[in-house]
Order: structure tokens, then sequence, then C-alpha cells
């Protein structure tokens, strides 16, 4: 009987614990989630992590209450967690206060993480304090017969107004301190939630369920949370929004390290090789070496399009990069604009039905419109590399980080353009792209106010960024030689926020569109700045989408970075170029690829090609029917496609077994459902050659 009595209060400790965690690990699904991961992976991975830390808690509360009640004679009063209500609100509103000080004061990330632990632990001391005093002022009122209802009044708005005000802005991933911010964040509700839960007296008549179901329920739990931290792609997001899940997690994997490379082979690392520092992902790749480096199940990663070379037309035009030449005679100013996280088939420029890109469209009466162009990668890192490096992120000279510092030796396109005479300017709208990561190489001008001024991924920024830009233009054309000017727009990207006057639905979809529309609109004030301050026939312009986003359409997936399914790799791809003959043309003969966007922009300006990635597309442009580009191919994390318009294969790379392959004809299969590879035997063989002939 003792026995069972003992399971019992176990199943209890148990089913309580598992409440609270559920409860303490919704920041972190909602962190994650904002950071591109999944809701669903992340609070089961949260509340398991939680549950390792809360049941530990659950199984001595008893033994703690019962010893308490030995030592004080009685259960505390109610109004004496008042109290505590207060001194948690008390702490939110003093760290909230710490946090903004700290943000406008510091930019340094370790300096303001460390600075906010130190004084942010003597604010919640400061708080106790205060919290404490309040309730002595309202306990003697109670005693000198003053009513009670005031004590409770107040101790609900201060306990409870500054957690609702401050504490869901503390979720934050993107600003000084974050991570410490949200592990305190995180301890402050499990403080709550543990002295809410564990106070909970289980009836009689649920004690044989709730107290026995909770022990079974908790170890299938842990046992799928186990192998979701080693497979699910959320843990990259989960570890960078912060929080006591991710600081917990970070410390496991550390443990896990143990050839000291900095990364883990378990608990969200993915080391393939702990013996060995020089191998691990991120690593550089030694094409053909015989060793898989960087731990993607390859021995050279997909990378550059060894077989793809530059056209004739395109070799011609080259010129080796040197000191800074005088500007050529007829040379176009260059405009690229890049719209983050913009799918073809969601602008009306690709007759998506609702009317997202006006401004597109007419630009498009103007150029070339492709047809089938695809972006390098479905997340940002592979999708933006190249139109900075010229290069796929792989053979980027750049750090290991998963956010990486572009090197100084990488040959920009700036630079290439710079040496030829042309000045040069870039406006940014998102956090990685930034000058202390590299990408201000060969940029007369670069201004990343855009995103320094509001939060790209919880506010808007297309305005900033278009305003900038006509600024950046204005100063950049004051030259008598030819300008290149990059404008980045982030707004499409999660998350998505609505838009005065722009209204296609309250849905993700519906927002989603309603920022395409947005970003559309600012870029129509952008371009008439551009016409009428010199007008457009010396102007060359090259507008494209970075990557797509998914909303369901295959395997519930939602957002970008992991699938390469058409709705999050084929994007928008339009070139206007000085003085165009004739109305607006689309090149439907192949597909072509974002890497193509580099070598295009150096053709028109002169600039040397050379190493550059890709090829091309100004014979397109210029109307050579000829022309014919070799199979896209793009890349994600163990995944690979080749795009031989309208045949397209999917690889997905497996390690020790057979890769998994898909054949998709998307002529007659637009939304990529059917797999036809049992049928076209040679077109598999034939694509997976070409795949492997790029290793």
């Amino acid at each position: 009987m003792e026995q069972r009595s003992g399971l019992m209060r176990v199943g209890e400790a148990t089913g309580l614990s598992l409440a609270a965690a559920l409860i303490c690990a919704l920041p972190t699904a909602i962190r994650t989630h904002g950071a591109g991961g999944g809701f669903a992976d992340a609070l089961l991975i949260g509340t398991v992590v939680m549950l390792w830390l809360l049941l530990p808690v659950g199984l001595l509360v008893p033994k703690a209450r019962r010893g308490f009640r030995g030592v004080a004679g009685a259960e505390l009063p109610r109004s004496f967690w008042l109290g505590v209500v207060m001194w948690v609100g008390l702490s939110v509103a003093l760290l909230a206060l710490v946090a903004t000080a700290l943000k406008a004061t510091t930019n340094h990330r370790g300096l303001g993480g460390a600075t906010f632990g130190v004084v942010g632990a003597g604010g919640v001391l400061v708080a106790a304090l205060l919290a404490k005093r309040i309730y002595a002022i309202g306990m003697a009122a109670i005693d000198r017969r003053w009513p009670a209802w005031p004590l409770f009044v107040v101790a609900i708005v201060i306990g409870v107004l500054p957690v609702l005000l401050l504490g869901l802005p503390l979720l934050d991933d993107g600003s000084v301190g974050a991570s410490t911010r949200a592990a305190l964040l995180d301890l402050l509700l499990s403080v709550v939630v543990a002295v809410g839960v564990f106070r909970w007296e289980i009836p009689d008549r649920l004690s044989a369920l709730l107290r026995l179901a909770p022990l079974p329920i908790a170890a299938i739990l842990v046992a799928v949370g186990l192998w979701r931290i080693e497979t699910s792609p959320a843990m990259s997001p989960l570890k960078q929004a912060g929080g006591v899940p991710a600081a917990l997690l970070h410390t496991l994997e550390a443990w896990s390290d143990h050839d000291g490379d900095g990364i883990g082979a378990h608990f969200g690392g993915h080391d393939c090789d702990e013996g060995d520092p020089l191998r691990r992902p991120g690593a550089d790749e030694v094409a053909g070496d015989g060793r898989d480096s960087n731990c993607d199940g390859d021995d050279d990663p997909p990378a550059a399009l060894a077989a793809v070379k530059p056209t004739a037309n395109a070799e011609a035009s080259a010129a080796t990069v040197h000191a800074k030449a005088a500007p050529k005679p007829g040379k176009p100013d260059i405009i690229l604009v890049t719209l983050d996280t913009v799918r073809a088939d969601r602008t009306s420029l690709y007759g998506y039905k609702k009317a997202t890109t006006p401004t597109l469209k007419g630009l498009a009466n103007r150029g070339v419109v492709f047809e089938h162009a695809y972006a390098t990668g479905s997340d940002s890192q592979r999708a933006l590399m190249p139109l900075v490096s010229t290069m796929v992120l792989s053979k980027t000279p750049r750090t290991t980080k998963e956010w990486p510092r572009v090197r100084d030796e990488a040959e920009t396109v700036a630079e290439r353009l710079r040496a030829v005479g042309y000045a040069t300017g870039a406006v940014t709208s998102f956090t990685w792209l930034r000058k202390d990561r590299g990408f201000a190489q060969g940029f007369d001008l670069f201004d990343e106010s855009p995103w320094s001024k509001r939060h790209p991924e919880r506010e808007h920024t297309g305005d900033l960024a278009s305003a900038a830009a006509t600024s950046m233009y204005a100063k950049l054309a004051r030259g008598s030689g030819p300008l290149f000017l990059w404008l980045h727009m982030f707004d499409a990207h999660a998350k998505y926020v609505a838009h005065a006057g722009i209204d296609f639905g309250n849905s993700d979809s519906g927002r989603y569109d309603g920022e395409i529309a947005y970003v559309d609109k600012q870029l129509a004030s952008f371009i008439d700045a551009v016409q009428s301050h010199k007008g457009d026939r010396r102007t060359l312009w090259l507008v494209h989408g970075s990557h797509g986003e998914g909303f369901g359409e295959h395997d519930r997936m939602m957002g970008h970075g992991t699938q390469l399914y058409d709705e999050v790799l084929r994007v928008p791809l339009l070139v206007v170029p000085p003085e165009f003959s004739s109305e607006g043309t689309r090149w439907r003969a192949g597909a072509v690829s974002t890497l193509d966007v580099a070598p295009t922009l150096l053709d028109y300006g002169g600039a040397s090609v050379d190493g550059a990635h890709g090829v091309s597309l100004r014979r397109v442009v210029e109307g050579d029917t000829s022309f014919k580009r070799r199979p896209v191919l793009a890349y994600a994390r163990r995944r690979t496609v080749v795009i031989d318009w309208p045949l397209k294969l999917m690889v997905f790379r497996r390690e020790r077994r057979d890769d998994r392959l898909l054949l998709f004809d998307l002529g007659s299969d637009p939304e990529e459902r059917r797999d036809v590879s049992a049928d076209r035997r040679q077109d598999l063989q034939r694509l997976d050659a070409i795949r492997r002939a790029t290793k």
C-alpha cells in the first residue's frame, strides 16, 4: 500500500509539472515561430525541457510544504500571495526599463547581455523590497479597519499590468541582450506558474486518473521530444530565439562537443565527426578530397555550377578587375531591387488574380520577364549571398557561423563595378545585411537605417527603405559616371503586418499578399523619383524575389528554408534594360536562376565576371532566341533540386542510405503532386547525373 501511495504521489507531481511545463513553454514556441521555426515542434521541445526543470520542483514541493507547515504551524494567508504577484509585476517593469536603457546606450550584444544580467538581478531584489513595503502599508491599513479590496486592486494592477504591457515585447530575438532577457522572463514565468500550479490540490474523485495517467503521457512526450530535438528543423530558430530551453540546449550541445569545434553532435548540433574539429557544419569543403568536411552528406557540397560557364557574350564583355578605371561612355546606371520572400505566383506580374504588384506589371511593359526563375536556395543565406559575392554560399569566403560574415577576400559585385568607374550604394532592410557582417564591401554609400529604426520582423520598413534609396540615388547621380544602387526590401517576410488601405484578408496568406502589395507601392515611389530625376533611358533595372514562402501546400510547411517546392523557390525576375526598343516580352524557353543576377549586372557594367557563378542573361534581354542555359540547381539542408524546365528533380540526401529521388513535370503538374520518376527513368538519371557532376 505504501508503494502504491508513493507511485501516486509521483504521478501527481508529474501531472502538475506537465501542466506547468506546457504553460512555461509557450514563450519559447512564440519566439521560435517568430524566428521562422515551427510552433508545434518548439512547444513540444520547450515542454520537455521545462519538464526536466520543473519535475524535481514538483517532487520536492509537497515535502517542502509539509516542512514549512511544521515550522510555521499554518498555511500562509492568501494576502501573502498578493505580495508575490506585486513582486513579479515590479520585476518585469524594472527589467524592461533596464533593457530599454541598454538598448539606447550600447550596440554590443555581449556587454549588453552581461550588464543586463547583473543590473537585472539587482532590479529583481529592489522589486522584492518595494513589493514588501507596499504589502506592509496595505496590511497596516487593513489593521486600522480600512476595507481590504483597495489592496487587492493595487496588487493586481501592479502585478498584472506591467506583465501585459511589457512582458510580450520582451519575447524578442533581435535586440540587445534579447537572449538574457528572454531567459529571465522565462524564469519569472516559471516562478509564477509553479506557485500557482503546485499549490493546487487534486480532488479525490480525480486522483486515481490524474495521478497515474501523467506518467505514461510524460514518458511518451519525453521520448518524442528527444527525437525531435535531434531531428527538428525548429531547433536552430529555437536556440537563436533564446530563453531557458534554448540556454539549457546550448549547454547540453556544448557538453556533446568533444573536439572543441564549437558544434556538438546532439541537442540541436549536427557535428558528424566529434573526433575531428575540421569536420563540422559550416566548414569549408574541399572538392574531391574524399571527405565530407561540412557534414551535409556529400564530399563537396552543392556549390558552384562548375559545369555552367558564362555565355560567350559574357566572356567577350568581361574585363579583368583592376584599379578604378575611368568610366566608359554609354554605361548604364544599374539599379538592383531585391524583394525579400516574394514568390512569383503571388504577384500580378505572373498572373495572380489579386492586384498585388501593379508597379512591377507596369515596369514589365518595358522589359523582359523570366517566366521560370528560381532562387538559389529557400533560406536567406543561400538566396542572398550570391547577389553580393557572385558565388553560392558554400564557395563564398566567409565565416562559418550560421549567419556568416563576408570575408575581405571576397570580390563583391560592388567592388567589381566600382573598379570600372561606378559610384556604388546600397540600402538594406534586414539585420544580417549590415556593415559589420561584410556586406558593405565595395559600396561608397551603405544605409542600414531601415532595419535599425524599426524591427524588420515586427514592423514595416518599406517606406523607410524607399525614402533612403531615393535620397541615396540623388547623391550618387550627382557624379558624372554611372551608378550602381542595390535596394533590399524586407516587408513580405514574416511577421505579416496589416497596412492601411490594403486588404486581401486577415489570414496569414491574405496579410502576406498585403505585404507584397505594400512593397510594390513603396517601390513605385522610388521608381517615380528616379524617372523624375534623370529619366530612365540610361537606367538598367533588375527586380527579383529572394525566395518564396509556403502556406501549407506541401507537408503542411509554413514559411521557408527547409523545402524546395516551387512555392518557396520560384521567384519573380524582371530585367528592364536602358532604351528598350519594343514592348515587354516573356522568356519561357527554360529556367534561369537568381545566381545569374550578378553576372548579368557585371556584363552590362563592363566589369569582370571571372569566378562568378551562373550566366549573364544579357543575350536573352537583347533578343537572342538561341540562348540556352544549363539546368538550374538550388539547395536547402540535405535537399537539392535540378530544374530543366519543365522537369524538376528533387533529391533528399540521406546518410548511409540511398538518396530519395522525386521527378515532377511542372508543365502538366505545376503543384508538384505526381512523382513521374518511375515512368521517366532516363530523364531521372540524366538530371541526377547533372546533380552529381556539380558536387
